[in-house]
């Protein structure tokens, strides 16, 4: 049970990082998409 309470843990931080990440991704994905000019 203590195994299972850290993983939720650092499933939370994982998100967190998981969501910065598709952010990011989801604006270069934008810029390049959208046609300059």
């Amino acid at each position: 049970m203590t195994e299972q309470t850290g993983q939720t843990r650092q499933s939370r931080r994982t998100w967190k990082q998981a969501a910065g990440t598709a952010a990011v991704t989801a604006a270069a994905l934008a810029a390049t998409v959208t046609p300059a000019g």
